[in-house]
């Protein structure tokens, strides 16, 4: 299992020497060299193996304010701007307010909460949310990269955004050993990619920098059962390292209840 270890004699490298010398130790400091720049914009997109696409989404995201930005459309057109701090979801969604507040604010107890209704429309605005929360906060999916990734392979060089990059592949490893095995700091960053991929983990493409920094995080979501499963390719880049992050956190008087947009019935539109 890669771990940590090698952060201290590796950053001294190359992020490219570093990648062709020993693709374990890359990746191993890949975490680290991308929440050093504190800030990162964010591109997402989601496809099925039919090509159709299902999400897309830009945002940005601060690591040490732990607070970021994304908007965020599904294949239904439903379009929403969310905002995250460490407690707090942020949500506008276009076109409806709550009382006359542009955004609302959400709790986990009421993404929770909708979750568990019986109204199919606030379950999958639930669903949607959350989704755009894991999205918007890359640190689980940085730190299972940074951890978990045996059996690295170097599949050559490429161009992303315009930046050279060194292509891997790779499986997560989410196993009961591998958790166990984890920095305390990193288990529930880890506990939350297992809760999304299983304890099977996942394979996954990985594109370092020449500065040592993730630039792109490819893998495929299945879900179905084994005799009519689908496939959903999720694409991450990440880009504008350092760059303003453009996150604003909306005032307390533009700010309605989140429970109420979730319940269909009492959500109104603007006049």
């Amino acid at each position: 299992m890669v771990t940590l270890s090698f952060v201290g004699a590796a950053c001294s490298d190359n992020g490219a020497d570093l990648a062709a010398k020993d693709p374990k130790a890359a990746m191993a400091t890949a975490s680290k060299r991308t929440v050093d720049a504190k800030t990162v914009q964010l591109a997402l997109s989601a496809k099925t193996q039919a090509g159709v696409s299902v999400l897309s989404g830009n945002g940005a995201y601060e690591f040490g304010a732990k607070r970021g930005r994304f908007t965020l459309t599904s294949v239904s057109g439903t379009g929403v701007d969310v905002i995250i701090t460490p407690d707090t979801m942020y949500v506008k969604v276009p076109n409806k307010t709550v009382d006359g507040k542009t955004y609302v604010s959400l709790t986990d107890a009421d993404l929770a909460t909708a979750a568990a209704s019986t109204n199919a429309p606030t379950v999958q605005l639930a669903q949607l949310l959350d989704r755009t929360r894991s999205q918007v906060d890359p640190r689980s999916t940085l730190d299972a990269l940074g951890e978990n990734v045996p059996n690295l392979k170097k599949v050559g060089r490429q161009k992303i955004r315009g930046a050279a990059t060194t292509h891997f592949t790779g499986r997560v490893d989410l196993s009961d050993k591998a958790l166990a095995a984890a920095p305390a700091s990193k288990k529930a960053a880890l506990q939350a990619a297992r809760n999304t991929f299983g304890p099977d983990g996942y394979p996954v493409e990985v594109w370092l920098d020449n500065d040592g920094r993730v630039r792109r995080v490819q893998y495929a979501l299945v879900s179905g059962t084994a005799a009519q499963q689908t496939s959903t390719t999720v694409r991450l880049d990440l880009y504008g390292f350092g760059d303003d992050s453009g996150i604003v956190i909306p005032k307390t008087s533009d700010v309605g209840d989140g429970a109420t947009l979730l319940n269909p019935a009492t959500t109104t539109a603007p006049k």
